[in-house]
């Protein structure tokens, strides 16, 4: 199996960024796991100011991944710390 590598953006970048229309992940208990721990890091972000790196895809099908401080969890996106967002659809893998 081929493992991909992800390139790492700058967050203050993110408002360049086309996202992928689709969600990256197809099963369900997947999906599921990407919530939890977006919520985690959410709790992470607001009591102690941690990062965390999310990897996520654009919408050319390129792996991308920055750090920061999840501000906020909504249905449809994550806010980070100077209000940018990534769809939730598009993030591959959060690491806590």
């Amino acid at each position: 199996m081929e493992t991909l590598v992800s390139r790492t953006i700058d967050k203050n970048d993110l408002s360049k960024i086309s996202f992928i229309k689709n969600d990256v992940l197809l099963d369900d208990n997947d999906a599921l796991i990407r919530l939890q721990k977006l919520n985690k890091a959410l709790i992470l972000g607001n009591l102690h100011k941690t990062s965390v790196k999310i990897e996520f895809m654009n919408a050319e099908g390129e792996l991308l991944n920055t750090v920061g401080t999840v501000w906020a969890v909504t249905e449809k996106n994550v806010l980070l710390k100077k209000n940018y967002h990534i769809p939730i659809k598009s993030i591959v893998k959060v690491a806590i």
